[in-house]
């Protein structure tokens, strides 16, 4: 009987799988060995993401150069208009100045002359193309159609540098106090040309008189009216006086010597053809000189 039973747990224990280790341990190493699966299996993604990896850096690479190269690409574009910067801007900016200045002498001339023309029915105003002065009275210098843009830049500048230079130098002259205009004095009698001309008529108090003479070297009428003017303007020194050759004028309208006699930027009195006799009472009764 002890046989029989000891043969049948034989056969039902070789029957069974061995083990080499507890149960419970056999269960923890199985627990393990499933949460390991996912990790092998990240593993191995992982493993595949270098590549991966390579083309999203060469991809943003590529990008990041073509940005760099796109920006690269951009320019400021080149302006054509004036007031540019620059030593192109700077001589555009001056040649402008000077036409402007130029306009305005030429309009404040045509001006009067047409007012003058409407209360007298003389002939227009004719311009001297032949005469025509620049804007420091002297004859306009020829200049050929060869020269280049860097020749005449050149040029104006120099003659632009000689101006400024001389209108410094009588800023510099002038009296650092700034007096009130009830207490300027002028007492002298000069010649002035056109920027002269509107410096005299324009950068003055509002309640100052200035007499504008438009003169003729060659006219002994002339010579006598300047004379008398001299002598006019040491004694009423609170009125400028300055004269202005004819041919800078280029009026037709008006006979020569005559007077204009300025107020706040306007003419408010003229005298044509004027003589030296007499002069100080015909300004008088006109009210230019006080």
């Amino acid at each position: 009987m002890a046989d029989l039973a000891r043969e049948e747990a034989d056969r039902y224990f070789s029957s069974r799988p061995q083990r080499s280790a507890h149960p419970e341990d056999e269960d923890d190493r199985s627990t393990h060995s499933s949460d390991d699966q996912p990790e092998s299996a990240n593993d191995n993604y992982y493993h595949s993401d270098p590549g991966t990896d390579d083309e999203d850096v060469h991809h943003h690479n590529t990008n990041m150069a073509t940005m760099t190269s796109t920006r690269n690409t951009y320019y400021i574009p080149a302006q054509t208009h004036y007031a540019n910067t620059g030593p192109k801007g700077v001589i555009a900016d001056a040649q402008s100045y000077a036409r402007a200045k130029q306009s305005t002498f030429r309009k404040r001339m045509s001006s009067f002359a047409g007012n003058l023309t409407s209360r007298m029915t003389v002939p227009s105003v004719t311009e001297k193309t032949e005469q025509r002065k620049t804007l420091s009275g002297s004859p306009p210098k020829s200049t050929s159609s060869d020269l280049s843009d860097e020749d005449a830049d050149s040029q104006f500048m120099e003659t632009w540098r000689a101006s400024r230079l001389q209108e410094l130098a009588s800023l510099s002259q002038a009296p650092q106090r700034r007096q009130s205009p009830s207490r300027r004095t002028w007492g002298t009698f000069v010649e002035v040309d056109a920027n002269g001309y509107l410096d005299a008529v324009e950068k003055v108090p509002e309640d100052t008189v200035v007499v504008v003479m438009i003169y003729d070297p060659s006219s002994s009428a002339s010579a006598e009216v300047e004379d008398e003017l001299s002598m006019l303007a040491y004694k009423h020194n609170k009125t400028r006086f300055v004269r202005l050759h004819h041919e800078i004028a280029e009026m037709q309208s008006i006979e020569v010597p005559a007077l204009l006699a300025y107020k706040a930027g306007d003419v408010f009195a003229t005298i044509s053809g004027a003589k030296a006799e007499g002069l100080e009472g015909v300004l008088l009764r006109n009210r230019v000189l006080q």
